[in-house]
């Protein structure tokens, strides 16, 4: 076996930081090699180090989390289709099934990778499904399925979990139309009074054009199913609504985006459309050619909040609290705190969920010292999120910004060279 070069000892010093060992001669390191070979080898295994891949984007975790991001996905996709009870039947054989392993493992003990693909997949699918399960009977529990089923006409209290927005047909009174997804809180229908959970998508005239996220609101019409997704029925407003309240939180971010919509005036006409949309993603007072010519330049995804926004929000609580000399852990509740009210600012739209659910897993890895771990924070903020809301797993903003992220984790890196 040869003897290791004597000048590589001086090349792991220069790339660990630490000084070299001996004394050295203008030009030269002890062994006589030039420092010039010294500061090659020594940004050599720099780069090597840098480019390593990380742990757990490359080892058993991250793959572990991809599948089950893929198989809580796949559950939380193909079931709203399935009849109603189904999510409980899939359920209860998926736990019976991962009861069936783990009684199998601590019977017979041993390392088996399909053991573990089953007990992490079928908890995972599992899971999401009993969830899915238990809101489906939420939303339509009691008369208010009657009510859906039979077409009946009620007059409803309502909190809106949108904006109104334009409707781009137009109704059979040739007036404006507008859309707002809200959720049944109380329902009167054939003189008869019930509790309710239920989200609908509202359909009204040019009067619900001023209805705002959070809003409280009392209105009558007629209501229809809906096909399987985030809304289990249709409302077809017949009056204008009457604003009962809203919380202090919403009504606080409402007067925030009005003010800062109102600075605007000022500016000229598309630069006045333009910004609200640039900083809060508010497109409610852009014209339509103005929409269709963004659309034509490439340029529409511009107005639309997203992971760079959240990522400027965080940045900024970071730096400032830094600058404060906070404590870490102090920085890190200060950003999570930023990021929670700039997505109630924006509206929780599922790109911004996405990215500001893999921002909060971020901060907590960063304070764990784990920073480039892309693909598993992707990863998780998913099922995260899935869990939460598993009607996301059909939106096509959510699909479209978790694979935008998806290729900036895996190619990013080769593109930026």
């Amino acid at each position: 076996m040869s003897r290791p070069a004597p000048w590589r000892r001086f090349a792991e010093a220069a790339a660990s930081g630490q000084e070299a060992p001996g004394p050295a001669r203008p030009g030269a390191d002890a062994a006589g090699v030039p420092r010039a070979g010294v500061v090659r080898a020594a940004a050599a295994a720099r780069t090597r180090r840098t480019e390593r891949p990380s742990a757990a984007d490359a080892g058993p975790l991250g793959l572990r989390l991809a599948a089950s991001a893929a198989v809580c996905w796949a559950t939380a996709f193909g079931l709203p289709h399935a009849p109603r009870g189904a999510a409980f039947v899939l359920a209860a054989l998926l736990f019976a099934a991962v009861l069936a392993t783990i009684l199998r493992m601590v019977l017979r003990p041993g390392s088996s990778g399909l053991r573990t693909a089953v007990l992490v997949l079928g908890s995972t699918a599992a899971l999401v499904a009993l969830l899915l399960g238990v809101r489906q009977a939420e939303r339509l529990s009691g008369p208010i399925a009657q009510a859906v089923d039979s077409g009946a006409l009620v007059t409803a209290r309502l909190v809106a979990l949108s904006d109104a927005a334009r409707v781009e047909a137009g109704g059979s009174s040739g007036g404006p139309r507008y859309r707002l997804r809200a959720e049944i809180r109380e329902a009167t229908a054939g003189g008869r009074r019930f509790e309710a959970a239920t989200p609908v998508l509202l359909i009204g005239d040019a009067s619900w054009a001023q209805a705002r996220y959070g809003d409280e609101l009392v209105a009558a019409g007629r209501l229809t199913a809906a096909q399987p997704g985030p809304v289990d029925a249709l409302l077809a407003a017949s009056t204008a609504f009457r604003r009962t309240g809203a919380p202090a939180a919403p009504a606080a971010v409402n007067a925030l985006r009005e003010g800062f919509t109102g600075s605007t005036a000022a500016l000229p006409p598309d630069a006045r459309a333009l910004l609200p949309g640039l900083v809060l993603g508010d497109r409610s007072a852009q014209p339509a050619d103005l929409a269709e010519a963004m659309r034509t330049a490439g340029l529409a995804h511009l107005l639309a909040v997203s992971g760079a926004n959240c990522s400027y929000v965080l940045g900024f609580a970071y730096v400032l609290s830094a600058a404060c000399r906070l404590p870490r852990p102090v920085r890190g509740l200060l950003g999570l705190a930023t990021l929670a009210g700039f997505v109630v600012l924006v509206r929780p739209e599922p790109s911004v969920l996405r990215a500001a659910a893999m921002g909060a897993i971020g901060v907590f890895a960063l304070l764990a010292g784990r920073r480039r771990s892309s693909l598993a924070f992707l990863c998780l903020s998913v099922i995260v999120l899935l869990l939460a809301d598993p009607w996301l797993a059909a939106s096509y903003g959510f699909t479209l910004s978790v694979l935008a992220t998806v290729g900036l984790v895996l190619f990013g890196q080769h593109c930026s060279r």
